[in-house]
C-alpha cells in the first residue's frame, strides 16, 4: 500500500516518473517533443510534394521554392524588366535538387518513425510495471481529508492497520498522534514509520508539495543535489531488508508484523558494539515536554543506552556546539567519541551504523567552559540549532 500526503494527480505523476525509469521510457515532456518533431517534418513534406506537384500541373505559373517565395530566376527577370540594373546570376532549382530534398526528409521522417514505435513499445511496457506495482494501491490525502491535516488514520490508509504496512514520510508529527496505532508509545508515531530526510527538489508547477514544511531548506539558500541522492538508496536497502526480514519469520510460520521488526533493525544499528550515550545542549531544558524528546528517543530506538550524567561508561557524546561542561569532560576521555547529531541522524535515516570520523569534533585551541544551563540557551535557539544540524 501506497500513501502519499500529495494530490492524487501528483502520486500518479511520481508513479508514472518511476516506472518510466525502471523500464527505460522516455518521459511525458520527450514523448511529446518526439510526435511534434514529426509532426513538423510531416508538414514540411507535403508542403514541398504540394509544390512540386502544383509545378508540374502549371508549367507557366512563376517558379516557387520550397517556402513558396518567388525563385530567384523570377525575380532577376521581374527586376530586369522594371529597372536598369546590371543582369544578376540566375539560380534555377532542378527537379533533381527537389527530389533530393524531399528524399532527405523521408528519411529523416522514417527515423524518427522508428524511434517513436521503440519508444511506445518502452511506454506500453512502463504502463504494465506500473500497473504492476502500484495498482490501486495509491493512497493520497484528498482520499482521507476528513481526518485534519496533522492526523493520520492508519487503519484507513492501511486496511491491515499497519501490521503489514511501512510508512515512508519525512515528516513524523503529522503520526504522532495517529488514529488505530498499536505500536509505539502514545504522542509517538508508530513503528512503521520509517523516517527519511527531506528532498530538497524543485516541483513541477502542476505537482507543488502541499506541505512544502520539510520541502524548504533550512539551512542553506543554494541546494546543489547530488546525482544520486543517498537517502533514496539507504530507503531502498532498508525497504528490501524489511521485505526478506517479514518473509523469512513469515516462513518459520512467526507472527511478527512488519513494526515489530522495523524496531528490531533499528535497535541493532547500534547495538552491534556497545554505545552509551551522553547528550549535550540537545535536549531543551526550559518549557514543558510532551513525550521523550526527539533526539533522546532516537539513540534508545537505534540501541543505545542514553546516560543523563558524566561516566566512565559514556562512549559517545553527542552535542551541537563545543564549550560545554560535559563537552570539555569527554574531551579529555580518551575512549569518548564526541560527535554532531548529524551522525546519529544518519544512522537513523539509512538504519546502519554510520562512522563517527566525519562528525567528529577536534580539540578545541582555546577551550573554554560554560554553565551547563547554557547548552540549550532558549527553546528558540534550540529549536533553529538543531534543525540546523539535522538538515545542514
Amino acid at each position: 500500500q501506497i500513501y502519499t500526503a500529495g494530490t492524487r494527480d501528483y502520486a500518479f505523476k511520481v508513479s508514472d516518473l518511476l516506472s518510466r525509469y525502471m523500464v527505460g521510457a522516455k518521459d511525458e515532456e520527450e514523448m511529446m517533443s518526439l510526435r511534434e518533431n514529426i509532426k513538423c517534418l510531416e508538414n514540411k513534406l507535403a508542403s514541398m510534394e504540394k509544390d512540386h506537384d502544383k509545378k508540374e500541373n502549371n508549367p507557366e505559373e512563376p517558379h516557387k521554392n520550397v517556402e513558396g517565395n518567388l525563385s530567384t530566376e523570377q525575380k532577376s527577370t521581374d527586376n530586369e524588366e522594371n529597372s536598369n540594373a546590371p543582369p544578376r546570376k540566375r539560380v534555377k532549382f532542378s527537379d533533381e535538387c527537389l527530389s533530393s530534398k524531399g528524399d532527405t526528409l523521408r528519411m529523416q521522417l522514417r527515423g524518427k518513425r522508428e524511434i517513436l514505435m521503440e519508444a511506445e513499445k518502452l511506454e506500453a511496457s512502463a504502463r504494465i510495471l506500473r500497473q504492476q506495482l502500484f495498482g490501486s494501491r495509491i493512497i493520497s490525502r484528498t482520499d482521507v481529508g476528513d481526518l485534519g491535516r496533522d492526523v493520520k488514520d492508519l487503519k484507513r490508509a492501511f486496511p491491515c492497520g499497519g501490521v503489514m504496512s511501512a510508512v515512508v514520510d519525512d515528516r513524523e508529527d503529522v503520526w504522532a498522534n495517529a488514529k488505530e496505532n498499536i505500536s509505539g508509545r502514545a504522542g509517538e508515531p508508530p513503528l512503521n514509520l520509517l523516517l527519511v530526510k527531506p528532498l530538497q527538489v524543485v516541483y513541477d508547477a502542476g505537482y507543488a508539495d502541499v506541505n512544502n514544511v520539510s520541502g524548504s531548506d533550512l539551512s542553506r539558500s543554494d541546494v546543489s543535489l547530488p546525482e544520486e541522492d543517498e537517502q533514496l538508496l539507504w530507503t531502498a536497502d532498508i525497504l528490501t531488508r524489511l521485505h526478506k526480514s517479514y518473509y523469512a519469520y513469515h516462513k518459520m510460520e512467526s507472527t511478527k508484523s512488519v513494526p515489530d521488526i522495523l524496531g528490531e533493525m533499528r535497535r541493532n544499528v547500534l547495538r552491534d558494539r556497545p554505545t552509551n550515550i551522553l547528550l549535550s545542549g540537545i535536549v531543551p531544558i526550559h518549557g514543558k515536554m510532551k513525550g521523550r524528546p526527539q533526539v533522546l528517543r532516537y539513540a534508545e530506538e537505534l540501541g543505545a543506552k542514553v546516560f543523563t550524567e558524566c561516566k566512565p561508561e559514556v562512549t559517545h557524546l553527542v552535542c551541537n556546539r563545543e564549550g560545554t561542561l560535559k563537552f570539555n569532560w569527554a574531551m579529555k576521555k580518551p575512549k569518548c567519541v564526541v560527535v554532531r547529531t548529524a551522525w546519529l541522524m544518519k544512522c537513523l535515516w539509512s538504519l546502519k551504523r554510520i562512522s563517527e570520523d566525519s562528525f567528529m569534533f577536534h580539540v578545541p585551541e582555546n577551550p573554554t567552559t560554560e554553565s551547563e544551563n547554557t547548552d540549550a540557551s532558549s527553546d528558540d535557539d534550540f529549536e533553529a540549532e538543531l534543525e540546523k544540524e539535522m538538515f545542514g
